[in-house]
């Protein structure tokens, strides 16, 4: 078997956990640890810096779409849950 990163080792054993317990889809599970890797939840960006405070829309743009991404992601991984 080709050598996978660790993050493609994550979300394949993710999936073969899933798939080994019954809980649900394997994909959703893989989909799930792909969310988590790759868009990790975070904190909203605050105005406690000064850098942040004059670079605010652009954090907070950034983490809006960040955050939209991780939403879908999830989303899908729920609908993939009810197959």
């Amino acid at each position: 078997m080709t050598d996978l990163s660790i993050v493609a080792e994550r979300v394949i054993n993710s999936a073969y956990r899933a798939r080994g317990a019954n809980q649900g889809s394997p994909i959703a599970a893989a989909l799930r640890a792909v969310a988590d890797e790759l868009v990790p939840e975070e904190c909203k960006p605050n105005l406690s810096s000064n850098h942040i405070l004059h670079n605010y829309p652009m954090f907070y743009f950034s983490y809006c779409e960040r955050k939209n991404i991780r939403s879908q992601m999830l989303a899908i991984a729920d609908e993939l849950e009810t197959l």
